[in-house]
C-alpha cells in the first residue's frame, strides 16, 4: 500500500513537472516573439521617438514664446497676432483642401506617376494660395474693411498659408517622416530664435510687422529645404 502510494506520488509530480516545464517553455516563446516584434519595429519606434521628441520642443518653445509676445505687445498686440493666425488656420485649410492625403494615396497606388501627381498637387494648393491671399488682399483694400486687419495679419495670414506648400506627403511616401519633422523643428526653432534676439536685444523694436516678417522668411525656408 505504501508503494503504492509512492508511485502515485511520483507519477504527480512527473505530471506537474511536465505542466511546468511546457509553461516555462511557451514563455520563453512569447518572450522571443515580444522580442522579434521588437527589432522588426525597431524602425517604427525610432521615427514615433523622433516625432515626440520634436513635438514636445516646438510645444514648449512655442508656449514660452507666446508668453514673452503676450507680455512684450500687451493685449491689443497679441489680440492681432491670434487674430492673423486664426485667418491663417482657414486659409491653410483652403489651401490644404485635404490634397496632401489624397497625394499619398495616389502616390502609393500609382508610384509610375510620382512627377505627375507631385506637380499637380503643388499647382492646385499653390492656385488656391493665390486665390486666399489676393482674396485677404481685396478685403483689406475695401473701403468698409475691419480696422484691425492691418499689413501684419495680412503678412501673418499669407506666412501661415504658405506652409500647406509643404512636400510633407512626399516624404511619407518615402517612409522618411522623421526628416520632414526636423525640417519643421528648423523652420520653428529659427523663428522663435529670431523673435527672442528681438525681445532681448531691443524689445521695444517688436511688432506684429516684424512677426509676420519672420514667420514668412522661416516658412519660405522650410519650403526651400523640402523642394
Amino acid at each position: 500500500m505504501k508503494d503504492y502510494d509512492e508511485n502515485k506520488i511520483i507519477k504527480s509530480s512527473a505530471k506537474i513537472t511536465s505542466k511546468l516545464s511546457k509553461i516555462i517553455a511557451r514563455l520563453i516563446g512569447c518572450e522571443g516573439n515580444i522580442h522579434n516584434f521588437i527589432l522588426s519595429q525597431k524602425d517604427r519606434f525610432q521615427t514615433l521617438s523622433v516625432l515626440l521628441a520634436v513635438n514636445f520642443i516646438i510645444m514648449g518653445l512655442g508656449f514660452a514664446t507666446r508668453v514673452k509676445i503676450a507680455n512684450v505687445l500687451g493685449i491689443n498686440g497679441f489680440g492681432l497676432l491670434a487674430y492673423g493666425l486664426a485667418l491663417g488656420s482657414f486659409g491653410s485649410m483652403a489651401v490644404r483642401f485635404g490634397m496632401d492625403r489624397t497625394l499619398v494615396r495616389d502616390l502609393i497606388h500609382h508610384p509610375h506617376r510620382f512627377a505627375e501627381l507631385v506637380a499637380g498637387s503643388l499647382l492646385l494648393r499653390g492656385t488656391m494660395f493665390t486665390l486666399v491671399s489676393i482674396g485677404i488682399l481685396f478685403w483689406k483694400v475695401l473701403p468698409y474693411h475691419a480696422n484691425d486687419l492691418s499689413w501684419g495679419v495680412i503678412i501673418i495670414f499669407i506666412a501661415t498659408c504658405l506652409l500647406p506648400l509643404d512636400l510633407q506627403a512626399v516624404y511619407d511616401t518615402w517612409q522618411k517622416i522623421e526628416r520632414h519633422a526636423l525640417y519643421n523643428l528648423f523652420q520653428r526653432c529659427l523663428y522663435y530664435a529670431i523673435i527672442w534676439m528681438i525681445v532681448i536685444f531691443c524689445p521695444g523694436k517688436l511688432t506684429i510687422n516684424l512677426i509676420g516678417l519672420a514667420l514668412l522668411i522661416t516658412a519660405f525656408l522650410f519650403l526651400v529645404m523640402q523642394h
